[in-house]
């Protein structure tokens, strides 16, 4: 990841909103998050995408979210690491997580904002 801080986008496919809790674990693990809520169209999520730039996209998926829908999301970020959060239908994604410190592991997590401070740190 090329920035100090690696960027996720997370994207809702359906209206169950299970995102929010993963976003709060990954702000906490030291990873910038951008939220976009409910999108519902591929070229939304791309647009998006195209826009913030990040270094992974996490697609919420429910019981609920459009399989059709799910594959030409994917499709349409082509080239870009896209995982799937939920217990919807993984499909065509290749990293499908459930638990908030899966995705933290997976993308290799920043620093945690407490962490304790280091004393050689200048003030």
């Amino acid at each position: 990841m090329s920035r100090a801080l690696p960027r996720v986008v997370l994207v809702e496919l359906d209206a169950e909103g299970n995102a929010v809790p993963l976003a709060r674990a990954l702000r906490d693990s030291g990873v910038e998050v951008v939220y976009t809520g409910l999108l519902r169209t591929a070229a939304q999520v791309a647009s998006t995408v195209e826009q913030e730039d990040p270094d992974a996209v996490g697609l919420s998926a429910g019981d609920g979210t459009d399989p059709a829908l799910l594959a030409e999301t994917v499709s349409a970020l082509d080239g870009i690491r896209v995982f799937g959060w939920g217990a919807g239908p993984g499909g065509p994604l290749e990293w499908v997580f459930s638990e908030e410190t899966q995705v933290t592991r997976w993308l290799g997590g920043g620093t945690t904002h407490t962490a304790p401070t280091s004393p050689d740190r200048v003030r």
